[in-house]
């Protein structure tokens, strides 16, 4: 992949993000690909020698990177940052967890408030394949949790907004699965990857906000209401208006990830179709 710096940031970021050495190591996917959408990585793997990703979208996998050296400065006991391999359905898996301690595996996360606020289900999946990973390697894990620490977290609005973390740092406990559960997950995912004819991004994956009919106003930039069918917006004017000036549109469904944060988007099919439907031509 070639790294472009569009805004000029200094050259130390630019080597710190150049240098960066994670590798999965002699695997055929690591948790984090497992986990994600098996067409992304697909495109990916085609399309490698035509990527560029700009350095300023890469800061923040940089400053969390910083994790692993609080880890290193911190001594703990137990096992820090270990990679495990473990072949699993013909396939070898790679994953690597921050710390197990007393059978309480940790992963530690810099990210958003937003994130603690709506939780993320990837961190369920993530912890209990690696717990999973753990337990075929005889290494016991009874307690899976995330330790937060909120990039962007605001001490004027910590106890003054509903469900606002109250620290910067913020222990969350995650659900264990039973270890069928976890090698039915994983076969299921390691299917989607190599095995099922690569499908395109789910909805979930492509960070999905649905579409609605807004109710308008002539001369109101913001809608009256939103609602999930062109029936229910036709039923709340007629029962909440006079109709007067009234007009209902369709706003269509906004995927996020697609539009900001894949840098395969411009060899997707789909974010095309997508695209053009709404007469842009990406």
């Amino acid at each position: 992949m070639k790294l472009t710096n569009k805004i000029g940031l200094p050259e130390a970021l630019v080597n710190a993000v150049r240098n960066d050495g994670y590798s999965r190591g002699q695997s055929d996917i690591s948790v984090t690909q497992l986990i994600d959408s098996p067409f992304i990585r697909h495109l990916r793997q085609q399309h490698a020698n035509e990527l560029t990703e700009d350095v300023s979208d890469r800061i923040w996998s940089l400053m969390g990177q910083s994790i692993h050296t609080i880890l290193e400065r911190a001594n703990l006991t137990g096992l820090v940052e270990q990679r495990l391999f473990v072949e699993v359905a013909g396939k070898i898996l790679s994953g690597q967890f921050d710390h197990l301690e007393n059978g309480i595996l940790s992963d530690y996360k810099m990210t958003s408030v937003w994130a603690v606020i709506y939780g993320k289900t990837e961190w369920g999946k993530q912890l209990n394949v690696l717990a999973y990973l753990c337990q075929l390697k005889g290494l016991e894990v009874n307690k899976l949790q995330i330790v937060a620490i909120l990039r962007d977290w605001s001490k004027s609005k910590a106890g003054k907004e509903d469900n606002y973390p109250d620290t910067q740092v913020v222990t969350i406990p995650v659900e264990l699965w039973t270890p069928e559960r976890q090698e039915e997950y994983i076969l299921e995912r390691i299917n989607a990857h190599f095995h099922d004819g690569m499908p395109t991004c789910t909805d979930e994956e492509r960070w999905a906000k649905p579409g609605k009919f807004a109710v308008m106003k002539k001369g109101r930039k913001t809608a009256l209401r939103l609602l999930d069918s062109s029936a229910e917006a036709a039923k709340w004017t007629e029962e909440n208006t006079d109709g007067k000036d009234i007009q209902t549109i369709e706003r269509p469904a906004t995927y996020s990830r697609c539009e900001q944060y894949c840098n395969v988007n411009q060899f997707c099919p789909v974010w095309k179709e997508y695209m053009a439907k709404l007469g842009i031509n990406p």
